[in-house]
């Protein structure tokens, strides 16, 4: 597959966006070989890849990750050529970026790049007298290695959103860890999660997640001003650590006329997840045609089984029990 570029939109980070994704167009992270310019039209050379999740495009540099969000105000329709219909296009365009920067990082991390895409993508937008960025690969995953001493940076999609991990390395410090946010008001709400509030919406970040092997390590964000660390409950120093700041996909309420209670959640192979738990409703609980589609009348609660897709979407639920 090759695909030629012939043109580029405008940002304040701009990339031509074109980019050799899977079908399923899930996150992937394109290198930059000379494509990315910023406003001016000037090269980005710190700009290492870049990609894009929903409305927001993503920029990740050397010292960071840049997101940029959009919003088309105004449409207008273009006038066809020799008699063709012509098309509704973007008029008016509102563009804002927020940086995000590592502060304190090694200068010679290492870049490694993990499962690249089929095919690549030729660009040639480039500044009058500047060489075309020639066969740009996409790939799903990065490690940035050595980010700080003994701390790795691995990022990944979970379907369409961005994720990252920090893989800390026994008798590492974790606290090294410091990230800086300009741009954004940062907001730490009561359930742990951190908020990036933009004129253009909130990215969230969950409550950060750590653990060694099967076990949880208690883990909370600290702000300080405009700088963001992880602080960490007891755990294991001479075995690898892994910090996990989740991005909520999808949430949902399930239950019915009564108290349900949820006991038990599991996923399987391909990201289907599985609840169960104890209920005494009578209604909203069961789909036509599952295995149990009324409660049992042998006491006031049974248990209960559902399933979601990957999106959130339920396909079925049974009632379970006598």
């Amino acid at each position: 597959m090759k695909k030629i570029l012939l043109q580029a939109l405008i940002f304040l980070l701009t990339a031509s966006v074109g980019f050799a994704e899977d079908k399923n167009n899930f996150i992937s992270f394109t290198e930059n070989k000379g494509q990315v310019k910023d406003q001016n039209w000037q090269p980005r050379p710190d700009v290492i890849f870049s990609g894009n999740s929903g409305n927001m495009i993503y920029h990740m540099r050397t010292d960071g990750i840049s997101y940029q969000q959009y919003r088309i105000d105004t449409w207008k329709e273009e006038q066809g050529i020799k008699g063709l219909e012509g098309e509704i296009v973007p008029e008016q365009t509102t563009i804002y970026r927020t940086d995000v920067y590592w502060e304190g990082i090694n200068n010679n991390y290492k870049i490694e790049k993990e499962i690249a895409l089929a095919g690549y993508n030729n660009y040639y937008n480039v500044p009058e007298g500047t060489a075309p960025a020639l066969f740009v690969k996409a790939y799903k995953e990065v490690w940035l290695k050595n980010l700080y001493n003994g701390i790795d940076l691995h990022y990944y999609g979970s379907g369409t959103t961005l994720k990252y991990d920090f893989v800390v390395a026994p008798q590492s410090d974790y606290q090294q860890i410091k990230i800086r946010i300009a741009g954004a008001k940062l907001n730490i709400k009561e359930d742990g999660s951190l908020q990036m509030i933009t004129p253009l919406g909130i990215i969230e970040e969950g409550k950060p997640m750590a653990y060694q092997g099967d076990m949880q390590v208690e883990a909370y964000w600290e702000l300080d001003d405009n700088i963001l660390t992880i602080k960490l409950g007891k755990y294991n120093k001479a075995e690898k650590l892994y910090i996990d700041p989740p991005v909520r996909e999808w949430g949902t309420y399930y239950g019915g006329d009564d108290v349900e209670f949820g006991q038990a959640c599991a996923t399987d192979a391909l990201g289907n997840i599985f609840a169960a738990g104890i209920t005494a409703s009578t209604m909203s609980i069961a789909t036509a045609g599952a295995h149990q589609t009324v409660k049992g009348t042998g006491s006031n609660r049974d248990a209960y089984l559902i399933k979601f897709n990957t999106n959130g979407v339920r396909q079925w639920g049974t009632y379970y029990g006598g």
